[in-house]
């Protein structure tokens, strides 16, 4: 849901950085300036379209929001479990208090820690996604 909003918000954010940057801009300026960006804008207007992928933005999502929420959340559940009720002595004792009922500890942390580095790469992997497509520069794009 959260990069479905995301892609919205990006086509209009687009529409009014192009503006700034097309418009107002050279007004506050005084450059002279082409004016191909009106016909940009106005087929970006008449034919909308999405700017980015569903990928791109739940990546860009996670980075900027909840990649933060899913940190302060294993920093809290494994200081939990290597301090309460005592702190741990060995890595043993460490993983049995990680136990969920009949799941023995050690196949909680193994699946936490790839949910959360499966995130985590997900969300690397679009930040690579997003610096190859703007390093390229080779097309007049809004997004």
């Amino acid at each position: 849901m959260e990069a479905r909003r995301y892609r919205y918000f990006n086509v209009w954010r687009a529409r009014a950085r192009w503006l700034e940057t097309n418009f107002y801009a050279p007004i506050f300026t005084g450059e002279v300036r082409n004016d191909d960006w009106q016909v940009v804008l106005a087929r970006d207007y008449t034919a909308p379209r999405h700017h980015i992928s569903f990928i791109r933005a739940a990546g860009r999502r996670l980075r900027r929001n909840y990649v933060w929420i899913l940190a302060v959340q294993v920093i809290a559940y494994y200081g939990k479990i290597a301090i309460h009720p005592t702190p741990a002595a060995t890595l043993a004792e460490f993983a049995d208090r990680a136990a969920v009922g009949p799941i023995p500890g050690w196949v909680v942390l193994i699946v936490g820690f790839v949910y959360n580095f499966g995130w985590l790469a997900f969300a690397l992997g679009t930040l690579w996604l997003d610096r190859r497509t703007h390093i390229k520069g080779d097309e007049v794009a809004m997004g």
